[in-house]
């Protein structure tokens, strides 16, 4: 979630769409990002 809050204000300030911010956050947050849950 930090992450994606960033992306987006870097999309804002660069007036960009913040669907592409937020595919961006999911790309740098992967699914291989280590977590606390088991799944």
């Amino acid at each position: 979630m930090v992450v994606a809050g960033a992306v987006i204000v870097l999309f804002h300030k660069l007036k960009q769409p913040p669907i592409l911010g937020y595919l961006l956050a999911g790309l740098i947050i992967g699914p291989f990002t280590p977590s606390p849950a088991p799944w």
